[in-house]
């Protein structure tokens, strides 16, 4: 079966796109549900990426682990 003729539905989204639930039927008849959570676009919103290099060109704030330089 190809993927086109599974008629897959999204059956959920979430206003903001984060997650989304699939649903569609096998060969067999078996109705297959997921839930998706986005982590990432292929294509960013200009506003997210305008956020991103701000935030990149502050640099880190804080330091973790046995090599942190500590300023007290």
């Amino acid at each position: 079966m190809e993927n086109k003729d599974r008629k897959a539905k999204i059956i959920h989204w979430e206003e903001d796109g984060d997650f989304i639930t699939v649903r569609y039927t096998q060969e067999d008849g078996q109705r297959v549900e997921g839930d998706f959570y986005r982590i990432g676009w292929s294509d960013p919103p200009k506003d997210a990426v305008e956020r991103a290099r701000k935030a990149l060109s502050l640099g880190p704030s804080y330091f973790a682990g046995p090599r942190a330089r500590r300023t007290s």
